[in-house]
């Protein structure tokens, strides 16, 4: 294994314990925002010719589908950073990715929102 690798991936590991074990602390706190809302980017329309129909509705006649987009949310922290953060799930994730932890914990979204990202 690369010894720059391990290195970065120690220090990764080690900051990433030091966000989480101070964020245990600051759960407990009210989340303060000062603005917050969602928008899409892109994306295509894909309509078939005919007529929707309620009775049959798993049929693609007269059905129109949004795809190909990206759905971005977000969130103003009372005093916020300068810069923000930006979290891009992986390929077969969500945003479900940054909001918890598999044990139930407070995930990224809300760790970072509270030291003003």
């Amino acid at each position: 294994m690369n010894k720059k690798f391990l290195r970065n991936a120690v220090l990764a590991f080690a900051l990433s314990a030091g966000i989480l074990t101070a964020s245990n602390v600051d759960a407990a706190k009210p989340i303060v925002i000062q603005e917050q809302g969602s928008f899409t980017v892109g994306g295509t329309y894909k309509e078939r010719p005919g007529k929707f129909s309620q009775e049959n509705f798993v049929a693609e006649d007269g059905q129109r589908a949004y795809g190909d987009f990206a759905y971005v949310e977000y969130q103003k922290p009372v005093r916020a950073k300068k810069l923000p953060l930006i979290f891009q799930h992986g390929g077969a994730q969500s945003k479900r990715t940054w909001e918890t932890t598999v044990d139930g914990r407070e995930g990224f979204q809300n760790i970072f929102l509270r030291k003003g990202y």
